[in-house]
């Protein structure tokens, strides 16, 4: 799951662009319980690793 979610986020060309859509959907849904715990800037740095194809470091 999280490697499809890494795909469908880097399929837009602007890095930026993407992530700001990602955290943009997950506040909107708020689908999962767990993410009103997590600051936007966390969030932003967590969808950016996503965005550039959540490999380790």
């Amino acid at each position: 799951m999280l490697k499809d979610l890494a795909a469908k986020i880097g399929r837009r060309s602007n890095e930026s662009d993407a992530v700001n859509h990602a955290l943009h959907e997950m506040r909107e849904k708020d689908r999962v319980h767990g993410h009103v715990f997590v600051s936007d800037a966390a969030a932003t740095d967590i969808l950016r690793w996503m965005a550039q194809g959540a490999k380790q470091p």
